[in-house]
């Protein structure tokens, strides 16, 4: 392994990405990174979407600003200086006048420094969240815990989107036994999990990442629910047919809004749809658009100008 990194990157236009990315890509860059500002929460656990956006169905929406920040990572052999020139004559041959940035990153185990960062974590009131490489502490013997082990999978589950998901489930589920539940974009399966062990009869996951699916499986067994859980590659027009009687869909608010069609859907007669990860300023847009699809607001829950919210379909 190299001793040091390099990362160069540069923030062009949406439609002129793609250039950027193959000349990375065509000098040897080991891996990209795509980097929205108004998309990327900066929090390392934000409902964006996850696994490669070209297989979503569909596709993400773009930068609100349509601009967007693409990294390269390198190994550092001594090119630093030919890379950076050659990235700056391709962003003049395509009109862009943003300057090249190029760091130098120590190497790392990346893997155990992320994981000094995620420890056991109480998401809402008698559920925690313990990582599996992890002991439970002593306050968390008597109340629910989630083990959880994401993998390459997105998201640890402590995100206050998540955590509102699972305060809405949980009294959703508390007189309801044997529920049927539907995750769009289940990710590490965090919340399917958690609304098998509180009460829900049998779950099926979606997510368009191949990762995504097997840490999701992997956790089921880990919660002792793997008989329960059904994960399927893809989105919300994926897994089986018919209609549930709690659908779940923790994504951005653009995503929930091109989705609405199939989300509304998938929801049971009397049943409910639970999303989040929208903020309060897009609440208002999300809203309508289900209202329009026939669903109404049953419950919401705010903090940290993050909403989740509850609707109900008609019986």
């Amino acid at each position: 392994m190299p001793s040091h990194w390099l990362s160069l990157s540069a923030t062009v236009s949406e439609a002129r990405k793609a250039a950027v990315s193959s000349y990375l890509l065509g000098q040897g860059a080991n891996g990209l990174t795509e980097h929205h500002d108004d998309l990327n929460f900066h929090d390392g656990d934000g409902p964006l979407v996850s696994g490669e956006p070209s297989e979503w169905r569909p596709p993400p929406p773009a930068a609100p600003d349509a601009r967007v920040k693409i990294t390269g990572w390198f190994p550092d052999e001594g090119q630093a200086a030919a890379l950076h020139a050659g990235l700056t004559a391709v962003l003049d041959g395509i009109g862009e006048t943003d300057e090249p940035r190029l760091e130098v990153v120590p190497d790392q185990d990346w893997n155990s420094t992320w994981k000094k960062n995620f420890g056991p974590t109480r998401i809402a009131d008698g559920v925690w969240v313990v990582p599996s490489w992890c002991e439970a502490p002593l306050e968390a013997a008597a109340e629910l815990q989630l083990r959880l082990d994401p993998g390459l999978a997105f998201g640890t589950g402590t995100h206050p989107t998540t955590a509102r998901c699972v305060t809405l489930l949980r009294e959703r589920l508390a007189d309801r036994a044997g529920a049927s539940v539907l995750d769009v974009g289940t990710g590490t399966g965090i919340l399917a999990i958690a609304a098998l062990r509180l009460g829900a009869g049998r779950a099926v996951g979606v997510d368009p990442d191949k990762n995504s699916v097997a840490a999701a499986r992997e956790n089921a067994d880990l919660n002792d629910v793997g008989a329960r859980f059904d994960v399927y590659p893809g989105s919300v027009d994926h897994g089986p047919d018919g209609t549930y009687d709690v659908v779940l869909a923790n994504l951005i608010a653009p995503l929930l809004v091109r989705l609405a069609d199939g989300l509304a859907a998938r929801v049971a007669p009397g049943g409910v749809l639970i999303v989040s990860g929208l903020l309060a300023k897009q609440r208002a847009a999300v809203v309508r658009t289900f209202a329009e699809r026939g669903l109404t607001v049953d419950r919401e829950l705010l903090e940290d100008d993050w909403c989740a919210v509850q609707f109900r379909g008609s019986s």
